[in-house]
């Protein structure tokens, strides 16, 4: 590509542009000579690299002033294809016109942000039981808001008037989930939702970028936003005492100067301070090492052939699995150690008191199994080999995978691994579940039924519905007097399951 020129790229979508300062012909003429060896340039790559790259999917456009001035036609060509010159084109979900006044964009957001509406407004006007406020603020922040904001720190200097249209989205949407009528003050309907104006969220995305675009000017002085702020702040050099009158539109990172002079004025620090570096301390668990007598690598996972093609007569294995029902809810634990040295397998079953998931029922499989292998078969020269069906209980435990949620537990595992030494540490392995495995089927089986023993010796962590109470059987008593009983419920906030037949049926 020219050097003259630029270019952006995002994913298959490229855009190459000049910028020109003078109403010179001849420049601009010369501009589009340079802009035309580039695209010669890409169609030479194109062809080299077996690429076909479409002369219809692409456009060409002149950003200009609104004056009528005579600009040139502009004339480029694809390979022996010319490229069509638009009025607007749309880079990247961006709608741009040739005068800059992001018209279109505008109703474009508009139209996409109304449909949504739509949803909001079902649920607000749903005659059922409402969920909290909280809820449909977030629905509004997450489906309607995102489509309002987008680039907005680019289409900011857009007309009032159609920003005002955006505008009326947010009133809508907040006296919707207020409760409210679609004429209140706007001020105080943002004072009482807690939401900010749209006009101030866009400005604050353009001090985000002007401080974007510094951060890059020292770490990325080649990056395109780096260009940009070096050609903004080179027009914006003047002598002291020197004022100046603007007549045309501000930038985006001129509207972002202006906002951080207000902001500062009333106090608010708009300073990007950049985070400390958190110092890791002293006393934080060490990572496990692998274990020195395993065949293979740190970092290779093997398949389950190779690791039972690596198991001889001398190792011990220990299948260790989980089981969790319903998830969550109550959980088992199931051993199966194949040691050579004993007349036949051990198989031990633990149930888990208290409620857990599918894979906290796994880690703690391997937390048990590791307490075993610690009290029975430390300073041993035999390979010690754990077999697990989860590998996102294995990998968490070996450092390869991270898992917050389940952090306690696998730090437990940890500890217990370093107190045994590099020599003693077992080997943990993941394998396929349910694919024929003597001891990883029996490990299962096991778990089942320590699970089972965890139900029954905790009864009162989950009950089953009581289907022969008098409220739960709508046939056995009349409509009228099963929404008397369904209203006193929800008045005094009881938490039931509605089993309800024919009469009901469709109420529920």
């Amino acid at each position: 590509m020219n050097q003259f020129n630029q270019c952006g790229m995002f994913a298959d979508d490229i855009a190459l542009w000049t910028s020109i300062y003078t109403s010179n012909m001849t420049e601009m003429n010369h501009q589009l000579q340079l802009l035309q060896q580039s695209l010669d340039r890409i169609s030479l790559w194109a062809s080299k690299w077996k690429l076909v790259l479409s002369s219809e999917k692409s456009q060409c456009i002149t950003f200009r002033n609104k004056n009528k001035r005579k600009y040139p036609a502009i004339s480029l060509r694809l390979k022996d294809a010319k490229i069509l010159e638009t009025n607007k084109v749309k880079y990247l979900g961006l709608i741009m016109d040739s005068n800059l006044t992001y018209k279109e964009h505008v109703n474009y957001v508009y139209g996409k942000a109304a449909r949504k509406l739509g949803y909001l407004t079902f649920l607000c006007s749903y005659k059922g039981i409402r969920p909290r406020l909280d809820v449909y603020n977030l629905l509004y922040k997450t489906i309607i808001r995102p489509n309002l904001e987008y680039a907005c720190a680019f289409w900011n200097d857009a007309a009032k008037s159609y920003t005002k249209k955006l505008q009326k989205i947010q009133i809508v949407a907040i006296c919707r989930i207020l409760g409210l009528m679609q004429n209140s003050a706007y001020d105080t309907v943002n004072i009482i939702s807690q939401i900010p104006p749209l006009e101030l969220r866009r400005q604050q995305e353009e001090v985000k970028i002007f401080q974007r675009c510094e951060r890059f000017m020292e770490n990325f002085p080649k990056h395109n936003l780096s260009q940009a702020y070096q050609l903004w702040k080179k027009n914006h050099q003047f002598k002291q005492g020197e004022y100046f009158c603007w007549l045309g539109k501000l930038s985006t990172l001129s509207r972002a100067c202006i906002n951080i002079e207000l902001a500062t004025l009333h106090g608010i620090n708009v300073k990007n301070n950049p985070k400390q570096v958190q110092v890791i301390p002293t006393n934080c668990p060490k990572s496990v090492t692998h274990s020195i007598k395993s065949p293979f690598e740190r970092w290779v996972e093997p398949t389950s052939s190779q690791i039972l093609a690596s198991i001889d007569d001398t190792c011990v294995v220990i299948f260790a699995d989980g089981s969790t029902m319903p998830n969550p809810g109550f959980g088992g634990v199931g051993l199966v150690i194949q040691d050579n040295t004993m007349p036949k397998w051990t198989e031990l079953q633990i149930p888990i008191q208290g409620i857990t998931t599918s894979i906290g029922s796994e880690i703690e499989s391997i937390k048990i199994a590791l307490e075993y292998i610690s009290k029975y078969y430390q300073n041993k020269k035999c390979r010690v080999i754990i077999l697990n069906d989860c590998k996102f209980a294995v990998n968490t435990i070996t450092n390869k995978w991270s898992a917050d949620m389940y952090k306690k537990q696998v730090d437990t595992c940890q500890k217990i691994m370093l107190q045994m030494g590099p020599e003693n540490i077992p080997e943990i392995y993941w394998i396929k579940g349910h694919s024929g495995i003597p001891g990883n089927e029996k490990a299962d089986d096991m778990a089942k039924k320590a699970r089972k023993t965890a139900q029954n010796n905790q009864p009162e962590l989950y009950q089953k519905p009581d289907k022969s109470a008098s409220f739960l059987n709508a046939d056995d008593i009349g409509q009228m007097k099963a929404m008397k009983i369904i209203h006193m419920i929800i008045q005094k906030n009881l938490y039931v399951i509605l089993l309800m037949r024919n009469p009901l049926k469709r109420l529920c």
